[in-house]
């Protein structure tokens, strides 16, 4: 997860994010079974084997929960919401990443 973390804030959009190292974030594994991550304040990632089997799972995973993470640290009071800004956000990195943006 560390290493998933540390590939995604070297790449666009997350790299104008001024995100922290990951010695400054805690990563989790976690076996839950009904979602494949989540962030959790102040700076908790957490994936789930449960859920991920793949590399492309978890690198889609991570880079979602980054979102959360962005806008957790810019103070947005909707940080754990899926709405409009976290959609913005989203496909921009759908876009440069190559993601489907529905899947995100």
């Amino acid at each position: 997860m560390r290493y998933i973390y540390e590939l995604l804030i070297q790449l666009q959009p997350m790299a104008r994010w001024n995100l922290p190292p990951s010695d400054q974030v805690e990563f989790v594994p976690i076996n839950d079974k009904t979602c494949y991550g989540e962030f959790e304040v102040p700076n908790v990632i957490k994936l789930s084997r449960a859920k991920i089997g793949h590399l492309d799972t978890a690198i889609k995973t991570m880079a979602h929960e980054l979102v959360h993470y962005k806008r957790y640290l810019a103070k947005d009071e909707a940080w754990d919401k899926h709405d409009e800004r976290f959609s913005e956000m989203a496909h921009k990195v759908s876009l440069v990443m190559g993601f489907d943006p529905k899947e995100f």
